[in-house]
């Protein structure tokens, strides 16, 4: 299905039905994911999961003028799909990219937030200097989905150490991993990272305490150890009692695809938690 959002078309779709009675989880893909990123989550009928694609990504528009990719407008289409849904009060979940789309919808629409679950996400570079020095690397990426093919940059883009513990997964789910991540556009890629990377994000650190006023998990792999100490910030700083970190044994960045069924545990069980 499709939603038309300030002239910007988005995809999106309930992974397990719309029951009005059940609590809504949005749920945000992560940096060449799509709305299929969650779809492990659907075997289920505690909550409503609704699923998008994000700006240049997957089946929602593309081709759009750089300052639609910026954070500030991307969440306000958000909170408009959402209205436009007749959403008052939902969960978001999102990984990586999608977790830093998520916090600062939530830090900036709390009103409509029952609660947040980051997974591996950050709430931006304190610091001019290092915040510059991001936009230079992500800037690099971006000159090399102009120069190279789509399949040699997800290559290259998989080949960081980021993601080396998803080389233990079978053969065929790296496969079909990379073939999904082939499936992008460039151009659509290159305004994400462009205007949205996390060199271009505004350092959200000093709202958490302030603006954080709903429950939090927070999800680290146990051997991503970059976002596990950062997951340990996030909820040392945030401004609500009910913030959690957990760690998710035997995976690193990527816990949805690496350990799925003590994914799909963790998230349920605290949303249970948190509804009864």
């Amino acid at each position: 299905m499709k939603i038309t959002i300030r002239k910007a078309s988005y995809a999106y779709e309930w992974l397990n039905g719309y029951e009005p009675k059940r609590p809504t989880l949005i749920c945000l893909h992560g940096f060449m994911g799509s709305k299929e990123t969650f779809a492990n989550l659907a075997q289920q009928d505690q909550v409503n999961l609704l699923a998008l694609d994000l700006l240049g990504h997957g089946q929602s528009s593309i081709y759009l003028p750089a300052y639609r990719y910026t954070m500030s407008e991307l969440i306000k289409d958000l909170q408009l799909l959402a209205q436009q849904l007749r959403l008052t009060k939902f969960y978001l979940l999102g990984y990586s990219m999608g977790s830093r789309v998520a916090l600062a919808w939530s830090l900036t629409y709390p009103e409509s937030i029952a609660g947040l679950i980051m997974e591996a996400g950050t709430p931006g570079i304190i610091g001019a200097e290092n915040r510059a020095k991001r936009r230079v690397h992500d800037k690099n990426w971006c000159q090399m989905l102009q120069e190279c093919s789509l399949t040699q940059f997800v290559q290259s883009w998989q080949d960081q150490a980021l993601f080396a513990s998803q080389r233990l997964l079978p053969i065929e789910q790296q496969q079909a991993i990379f073939q999904a991540k082939s499936q992008q556009v460039s151009y659509g890629l290159a305004m994400s990272l462009q205007n949205m990377g996390t060199g271009a994000q505004m350092n959200y650190w000093s709202s958490l305490t302030t603006k954080g006023k709903f429950p939090l998990l927070y999800l680290a792999g146990q051997l991503d150890h970059k976002y596990l100490s950062l997951g340990q910030q996030v909820v040392q700083a945030w401004g609500h009692p009910q913030a959690t970190l957990t760690i998710i044994e035997a995976a690193g960045h990527c816990t949805h695809l690496e350990q799925p069924l003590l994914f799909q545990t963790t998230v349920l069980n605290w949303l249970a938690s948190l509804e009864k």
